[in-house]
Order: C-alpha cells, then sequence, then structure tokens
C-alpha cells in the first residue's frame, strides 16, 4: 500500500510540474540570429525583442552567425542586402524605406527582413507587440509586412526659455546646466528616446537662434567662444550621447537655427549686432563655417533653419543657395549622401527658395505650421506674411503638390494645461495630411517653453514624457500609419490605456474621455481666434454656451 501511495505521489508531483512548466520549457531555447558587425540599429532591435521574449518566460539566446538558413526555434534577422533569404522575404512585397517583412512559420521558424537597419528595429517591435498580444506566444503562422506613411516623424524639444536671459535677444540661449539643467540628465532622454522609439518616431528636433558655439569647437573664430572650455568639451560629449542613443533607435536629431544669428562676443569683437537682416562677407564666412564643422563633426545630425523673422526676405534665396547648401556640401565625407535640409515655410518666399534649391542640392525639405494660426491666419491682420494672398491653406496644398513638405503642429497654447489626446481626432488629422501629400510630421510637445515639465501646479513638476504619453504616441503611431481600422484601433488604445491605469476597463472609460473632449478646442479656434503671435486667449475666461 506505502509503495502504492508512494507511486501515486510521485506522478502526481511529475503531473504538476509538467502543467507549470513554461512553454518555453517544453520547446526549448529559441535563438535570435543577427550577422556579425550588424548595425547597432539591428542590434537594438534584437535585444528588444530578446527583452520580450524572456520577460514572458522564453529561454533566448542572442548570437551573431553568418550564412543561416531558416530552422526551427530560430529568429533570422537582417536587411535585404544581407543575404538571398532576407532578399527572398522582402521581394513579394511593395515597401518602402523603413519597411519590413515579417514572417512566422511553424516549429517557430521565423525571418525579420528590412528595407534598412531602421526597418528591422522596427520589424523587431512588431514581432514583440504581436507576441505580447497573443499572450506571450510566438505567432504559427504569419506573413506581415508594413512601411510608414509619413517619411519624418517626430516632435521637437525647444532649447529656449519662457523668458529671454541672454543679452535681451529672443530664441539665443547657451547650452549650460544653470539653463537647461535637463538637457544634462541621460536618464531623462533615455526614458524620452524610448517613448519616441516605442511608437516608431525617426525625428528629434532642437531648436535655438545659434546653437553651433555650445557643441562645436570653432578654431577658426576662437573669439566666437560662448561656453566655458571644459562645459564646451562637456556639451560634445554629451551632443555626441544624445545623437548615438538617438541614432541606435532609428531617431535622427536635427538641430534648427535662425538666420541671422551670431555669437553675442563674436559679434562685439567685430562690432555687429548679435542680429542681422542684412548680411555681409564675414557673417557669410563665419556661418558657412559654424555649418561645414557642425556636419564634419556630427554627420548622423541634420540641420533644419528658419531663413525669415531676422533676414530681409530679399536675401533669404541667396543665403540658402550661396551660403547653407555649399556650406552642408563642404562638410561631407567621401561617398556620404545628401543628408536632408528642412527649411521653415515661416516668414520666407518659401517657394522661390526652393525653386532654386533644387538644381543644388537634391534633399531639401520645407516645413509649415499646422495649427490654428494657420487656420486663422487668413482673417487675422499680417497672418499670412509674404504669402498671404495666397491663403495659408492653399499654400500647404501646393508645398505639398511641388516639393517635400513636413506638417508642424505648432504651440498648442490652449491644449497645454490638459491631458489631451484624441486619438480618432488625430489619425483624421493625418489622414487629411497624407490626402494632400504631406511628407512629414514635426510635433510641438503639449508645452513648449517649459520642457520637460508640464503645466500642472504641482512639486516636484510632473514630467511631460510622462503625464502626455498619449500625446506622442498618437501622433506618431498615426504618421506612421493613418490608415488603420478604428475599431482595432479602439482596443489597442484600451489596452495602452489600461496598462498605465491599471485596468482595461478603467482604459476603456478613459479613452471615452479623451475621445469626447478631443475636438472642443479645435472646433472653438475654427469659429473665433484672438490671438497674439503663439498665444490663444480661449482659456482666458472665455466661456462656451450651449
Amino acid at each position: 500500500m506505502k509503495r502504492n501511495v508512494a507511486l501515486f505521489m510521485a506522478v502526481c508531483c511529475l503531473l504538476c510540474g509538467a502543467c507549470m512548466a513554461r512553454p518555453s520549457d517544453r520547446a526549448g531555447q529559441l535563438k535570435i540570429v543577427i550577422l556579425p558587425n550588424a548595425h547597432q540599429r539591428i542590434v537594438y532591435g534584437a535585444q528588444q525583442l530578446q527583452k520580450t521574449l524572456q520577460a514572458l518566460g522564453q529561454d533566448t539566446a542572442l548570437v551573431n552567425e553568418s550564412g543561416q538558413s531558416p530552422a526551427d526555434n530560430m529568429i533570422l534577422i537582417g536587411t535585404g542586402k544581407d543575404g538571398d533569404i532576407f532578399q527572398d522575404t522582402l521581394k513579394p512585397h511593395k515597401i518602402q524605406k523603413e519597411g519590413f517583412a515579417l514572417v512566422c512559420k511553424p516549429q517557430g521558424r521565423i525571418v525579420i527582413a528590412g528595407t534598412d537597419e531602421s526597418g528591422v528595429l522596427y520589424g523587431c517591435m512588431e514581432l514583440a507587440e504581436q507576441i505580447e498580444a497573443n499572450a506571450g506566444k510566438l505567432p504559427e503562422q504569419l506573413e506581415f509586412y508594413d512601411s510608414p506613411t509619413m517619411r519624418l516623424r517626430g516632435p521637437c524639444i525647444g532649447m529656449q526659455r519662457p523668458e529671454i536671459i541672454y543679452d535681451g535677444v529672443m530664441y539665443n540661449y547657451r547650452y549650460l546646466p544653470e539653463t537647461f539643467p535637463w538637457f544634462y540628465d541621460k536618464q531623462l532622454w533615455t526614458t524620452y528616446l524610448d517613448l519616441l522609439v516605442k511608437y516608431r518616431s525617426n525625428t528629434l528636433y532642437l531648436w535655438n537662434g545659434h546653437p553651433f558655439t555650445s557643441v562645436l569647437r570653432l578654431e577658426k573664430y576662437p573669439e566666437a567662444q560662448e561656453v566655458p572650455t571644459e562645459q564646451l568639451e562637456k556639451n560634445i560629449e554629451l551632443f555626441n550621447w544624445l545623437c548615438n542613443e538617438a541614432d541606435k533607435r532609428g531617431i535622427w536629431v536635427v538641430q534648427f537655427f535662425y538666420n541671422i544669428h551670431l555669437s553675442h562676443p563674436f559679434a562685439r569683437r567685430h562690432g555687429l549686432p548679435y542680429v542681422l537682416d542684412i548680411p555681409n562677407d564675414l557673417v557669410k564666412e563665419y556661418t558657412s563655417y559654424c555649418i561645414t564643422e557642425f556636419i564634419k563633426n556630427y554627420p548622423h545630425v541634420g540641420l533644419m533653419t528658419c531663413l525669415g523673422e531676422a533676414l530681409k526676405d530679399e536675401y533669404d534665396v541667396d543665403w540658402m543657395t550661396k551660403v547653407i547648401i555649399p556650406a552642408v556640401k563642404a562638410g561631407l565625407k567621401p561617398g556620404q549622401e545628401n543628408p536632408p535640409i528642412i527649411v521653415r515655410a515661416h516668414s520666407t518666399p518659401i517657394e522661390a527658395v526652393l525653386d532654386a534649391s533644387k538644381p543644388l542640392y537634391d534633399n531639401v525639405y520645407t516645413m509649415a505650421k499646422y495649427t490654428a494660426e494657420t487656420l486663422a491666419s487668413d482673417k487675422v491682420a499680417g497672418g499670412g506674411g509674404p504669402n498671404s494672398h495666397l491663403g495659408e491653406w492653399e499654400l500647404r496644398k501646393r508645398l505639398a503638390k511641388d516639393y517635400m513638405l513636413i506638417i508642424n503642429v505648432h504651440c498648442v497654447c490652449n491644449l497645454e494645461p490638459f491631458r489631451w489626446g484624441s486619438p480618432t481626432f488625430i489619425r483624421n488629422s493625418m489622414q487629411s495630411c497624407d490626402a494632400i501629400g504631406i511628407k512629414g510630421l514635426h510635433l510641438f510637445p503639449m508645452r513648449y517653453f517649459d520642457w520637460p515639465a508640464t503645466a500642472d501646479i504641482a512639486d516636484p513638476p510632473l514630467m511631460q514624457p510622462e503625464r502626455d504619453w498619449l500625446w506622442f504616441a498618437a501622433w506618431a503611431r498615426y504618421a506612421w500609419n493613418p490608415y488603420r481600422d478604428a475599431a482595432q484601433e479602439e482596443g489597442f488604445w484600451i489596452r495602452q490605456l489600461g496598462e498605465y491605469f491599471g485596468s482595461d476597463e478603467a482604459g476603456k472609460h478613459i479613452l471615452r474621455a479623451y475621445e469626447l473632449s478631443g475636438d472642443v478646442m479645435p472646433k472653438a479656434v475654427r469659429r473665433v481666434c484672438a490671438e497674439h503671435w503663439n498665444i490663444q486667449a480661449h482659456t482666458m475666461g472665455q466661456k462656451i454656451g450651449r
């Protein structure tokens, strides 16, 4: 009898162990294979996929091997140029830049093929999302391919302050710990970059009047140095770190500058104003040198510029074609592709600038506002600038048709006090943009001048990457693809909000609140607009009747 009981207990233990065993224990180790010397974006994507699998209990190994063919329990990762298996995976589909194909077959045979390194990264992220949505299981049978609708997708951060603190000049701020303490917080940057890559943003813009002296050693013009040498070295180290961390996530850092703004010590030494409206030979040479050195030192960083506001319109074409474009070309390494140059349509004869630039440079974008200023500008005296006779929206349609236009969701002063984020409104906005041929999204944060703090009265301050995550997530998601199925999107956002607030039931109610309240202020702006520059008056005591 004792023997039978002992045998029964042993069988029970074995059965219990079998029931509690993870699927990964039964399936064996899953091998994730990337090529030796793979690009850091591919390495990063494979690592994120591995983390997802390990968190779900899957035993994985990330290995560097070449010449592999699909086998059981293996994920092969690479670009179309990395071998026939990846080319064959991509061939059946018309996939654009940054796109990918994901093929899953029984027994854990999986191939992730990207049109480029960013495509591979996004393919890894897609598989991780598919596994999480499938209760932690690998898809048994799947053929999925995708690529972005908008070529450039990302937010900006102002290296600017709400007050003017540097010699009374607007937009000019040196990169210093006392001015921008958050700029030196690597953990904050990491959190924000992780948020951006999660939703497939691929650009990050830094706005400043004259940033070059804060991140470059200008040996030709030592009198231009504005930052103490020790601090300058720290800035260069930090800027390189930021650009590298962004690049591994497929994010292109773009440095913005105004024209013609000068280093203040340089201007004083040469008896010049800090900001010029008419160029001269010295400032042409100085600005050209700054741009060339920037391209040489940061080959994976782009440039965006505002020709207008200070510089008189009649000089804009020459400044773009005889200073900026030649300076960028002079900084390129042999064989390096022309990086995009982005020119704001604001306060400049933009069509003349773009027409003159086309024969000289094959990768010029322009950027125009897509907010209340645009909607109201035809009704506000002087709001349209040099192109007001066209109508601001008509101008945007012309730019989208004839050039590479990025839409700028500019300062949203009426929304910034609120936790605003209506996925349906944002999806419809991106569909509208795509319909007229817009190629990119440039997104201001909810509260621009106080980044990274929110508008809330709180001690310590609330941080925008955490409080306003939905703002960044929804714009980026629909810049990638604004034509997602509405019912599936509702489920997606319920899960996202449920994860953030504790349950899918909470997510459902919070999503409904976002959707119901999301278009109140945008609709009000269409009917009445009291504005000065970027400031709207709707939240200053206005009452909305029935």
